[in-house]
């Protein structure tokens, strides 16, 4: 299996190299010329020691100039894309930046805490991803652990403090200044009632599954610091309940942490759950006023397990996972019991949890804190001598600024209320259609359509890659990684079945289709449907969607996660157990030479149940465009080597574009369950015909490649033609009709190759309808 994926790894290498041709950007260029340059010129003097040591100090003063360099470029362009990307929303532009101003501001607290107070911190375990769409549940030890947790985060990857998000009781987000930025960066603000709560956690939930942008959202499921009070209390409720009271811990209030995490799975909105232990190994600040009479620890050590919720065995149901977060709050309990035990060692590589430490401040991230407190330091200095010197226009605008978030607190209860409302109510377009229509034949869409002016219909496409199922977003994100390209949203999309919501006052709507583009590779268009199911999208619509396409795709990709369990049933492969990482390729069309005259035609292989949507195929039929399906059977299998870059394109069958429309499913799903009933064998490479609604020049047969159940039955659709022999024809319909009515012939006409010979018998000699009736009954 190794030998595969490497093979397929080259495959897909070659392959991304062909359709795009990527380069590094000339800015990047110049700079990496640049320091080769300067190091070229340190070697030439690096006999002397004086040379050395100005190396040494040159080559660390380089690294920390690249690092400045690094986040510069990267400011520079994510803010010339907020100035010139028409295609981004205006919700999506104010996220992004308010994001990365108030972690500027987070940053400044981390230098304060390193360059000041010398706080350190040690981390085990597992690290965070800047990438994810995560919910990371910690245990609350002190009022401080969040800021504390800010300068682990930096420790990890500085991103987490653009992403991070922070659950908090509703009274701090009316501090003046504090609180209004946390409104900004859409904190979460509890009232601890779960009325309210319930609705609060629900807007998020819609807001952040909705917006496609990654988050970190820390949550302390205590619901409170652990004290002597809050122990008493948690003791109480721990035997009230039947359980077992913790000596470390508070007991794990699940309510709101479970509907948090159900219904961001449900949505297909979450990617893991990391669980943090917090620990101090010396003296610890309780509340503020400890930190601010300077009894601050000096060290905090953190371990980190991280948990994919793709994963089968991840708990679904409420129940279940209310049951899941005790259990993460027992082995806690029994990590922080070793950790404070007295036979504990205490020389300090021993002092922390078990495990490697991880993420130490590096001198780039130091010198980088180090600019930021200059940045803020000066800017205070400014603001200061600004109102010594404009007192009236200060004093104005301090009315002003106070003024405005005492109103939007008051009329739409935040900042961040405001956002989500505004974001969730962004589609009120006037190209809407009937949006109360179901899926049913009478009416065709049922969906807003918004187009961007001329970006996208201009788009020369080579390359479409459409991503289906609850990890659509994953997959485009792992996609684009894996090409070594960068996500650019398109602005086209569609909202299906607007409900009325009266918490946000107006319509939202339930699913949302968004296409992307990748930077330096503009031949190639991704379109993730993350919340449309395959029985939603129709081939009108699917038409529709890619209807401004000025020439068809060379090739469809299609990447999905949808029945991986029966496809590893199938292959008789164990099912993936925690960690696993797998992904199949499967060509989900072949070509075949039929009989009359060597003419090709595409005989399609487990449509009905591999999950290629079918209007996709149909479209893909109906444009000749070929078309590939990759199953991943975990949602970060598409960053593996197998990855997503070996596309072998294969040509598809142009008669079959109605077919999925005619087919009579309930008499298909009663032949497949007399078939796997009726009899224990398994039956292989027979071929039965498919049951349509009405005649047709052209009809299908199904092979049976393995039944044991219903479920797990596999099969393909083989074209036949009347006009080959209609007699043969006519035979395969009465077989069908005979098995469905027969039982007793079932399992003698599909044992062996009798039903193969009868057939042919019964073209070569031209039999009568009442003959092969007969034959079929001797069978």
């Amino acid at each position: 299996m190794n030998d595969c994926g490497d093979q397929s790894g080259q495959m897909m290498q070659r392959f991304a190299l062909s359709v795009e041709n990527r380069y590094l950007p000339t800015a990047e260029k110049d700079q990496v010329i640049i320091m080769s340059n300067r190091f070229n010129k340190f070697q030439k003097i690096e006999s002397l020691q004086e040379g050395k040591a100005l190396k040494n100090r040159a080559i660390a003063l380089q690294l920390c100039i690249k690092q400045l360099l690094r986040n510069a470029h990267t400011f520079t362009n994510a803010y010339n894309s907020l100035l010139s990307s028409e295609q981004q929303p205006a919700c999506t532009k104010w996220r992004f930046l308010i994001d990365r101003i108030v972690a500027l501001w987070l940053m400044f607290s981390v230098a304060m805490m390193v360059l000041l107070v010398k706080l350190r911190v040690k981390i085990t375990g597992d690290g965070i991803k800047s990438s994810d769409r995560a919910v990371i549940l910690m245990n609350h030890r002190t009022r401080l652990d969040w800021m504390y947790f800010w300068l682990a985060l930096y420790s990890i990857d500085p991103k987490l403090l653009i992403y991070g998000k922070i659950i908090l009781k509703s009274e701090l987000k009316s501090i003046p200044g504090a609180g209004w930025s946390m409104q900004c960066k859409n904190f979460i603000f509890l009232q601890r009632s779960w009325e309210i709560d319930r609705i609060t956690l629900k807007e998020n939930v819609d807001y952040w599954s909705s917006i496609d942008l990654p988050f970190q959202l820390l949550i302390f499921p205590e619901g409170t610091n652990f004290c002597i009070e809050t122990k008493a209390k948690s003791d109480n409720f721990a035997i009230s309940n039947g359980m077992q009271p913790l000596e470390h811990l508070l007991q794990p209030r699940t309510t709101g942490v479970v509907y948090l995490i159900s219904e961001l799975c449900e949505r297909g909105a979450l990617d893991s759950i990391y669980d943090v232990t917090v620990a101090y190994p010396d003296h610890l600040a309780e509340s503020e006023t400890d930190f601010v009479k300077g009894h601050s620890p000096e060290e905090v050590h953190y371990h980190i397990k991280r948990y994919d919720v793709n994963e089968p065995c991840f708990p679904r149901d409420q129940k279940s996972l209310a049951k899941w977060v005790y259990g993460l709050w027992e082995e806690k309990e029994q990590r922080l019991a070793e950790y404070f035990s007295p036979n504990r060692k205490t020389n300090l590589c021993c002092n922390t949890f078990p495990g490697c430490i991880l993420y130490n401040l590096t001198m780039d991230k130091c010198c980088l804190l180090y600019a930021v407190m200059v940045f803020w330091l000066c800017t205070l200095f400014l603001v200061v001598y600004f109102l010594y010197t404009q007192t009236i226009m200060t004093l104005l605008y301090f009315i002003f600024a106070i003024g405005m978030f005492k109103f939007i607190e008051y009329t739409c209860n935040g900042v961040e209320k405001l956002q989500s409302k505004v974001w969730l109510n962004r589609s009120q377009f006037n190209c809407a259609v009937d949006m109360q229509a179901d899926y049913s034949e009478q009416v065709p869409f049922a969906y807003h359509f918004r187009w961007s002016d001329d970006a996208y219909q201009e788009t020369n496409v080579q390359l479409l890659v459409v991503a289906f199922g609850v990890n659509a977003c994953e997959f485009v994100r792992a996609y684009a990684a894996g090409v070594g390209g960068e996500l650019e949203p398109i602005l086209l999309e569609v909202f299906r079945n607007f409900q009325s919501d009266p918490t946000f006052g107006g319509d939202r709507p339930c699913s949302v289709v968004q296409f992307y583009s990748l930077k330096g590779a503009k031949k190639t268009v991704i379109c993730c449907m993350s919340e449309i199911s395959y029985e939603q999208l129709s081939v009108e619509l699917t038409k529709e969607i890619f209807r401004p396409f000025i020439d068809k795709p060379k090739t469809v990709v299609v990447l999905t996660s949808r029945h991986w369990e029966q496809y590893r049933i199938y292959h008789n492969e164990p099912i993936p157990k925690e960690g696993t990482n797998f992904l199949r390729y499967l060509k989900n069309s072949f070509q075949v030479e039929t009989a009359d005259g060597g003419a090709v035609c595409a005989a399609l292989r487990g449509s009905l149940i591999s999950g290629l949507p079918a209007a996709v195929m149909i479209w893909c039929e109906e444009a000749m465009v070929p078309a590939t399906l990759f199953v991943a059977y975990t949602a970060s299998s598409y960053e593996s080597v197998a990855g997503v870059k070996c596309f072998e394109p294969i040509m598809k069958l142009h008669e079959m574009t109605h077919l999925f429309s005619e087919i009579n499913k309930e008499a298909l799903q009663k032949l497949f369950e007399r078939l796997t009933l009726s009899s224990g064998n398994r039956f292989e490479n027979k071929i039965l015909p498919l049951p349509v609604e009405r005649n047709r020049a052209l009809t299908y047969g199904v092979r049976l490649k393995q039944c044991s159940t219903f479920e797990t039955l596999c099969y393909e659709l083989i074209p036949i033609h009347k006009s080959q022999s209609d007699f043969q024809s006519q035979s395969r319909k009465l077989l069908i009709k005979w098995t469905i009515s027969r039982q007793t012939i079932v399992a003698g006409a599909l044992n062996g190759r009798r039903i193969d010979r009868l057939l042919l018998k019964m073209a070569n000699n031209n039999n009568n309808n009442n003959n092969v009736e007969d034959h079929l009954i001797l069978a």
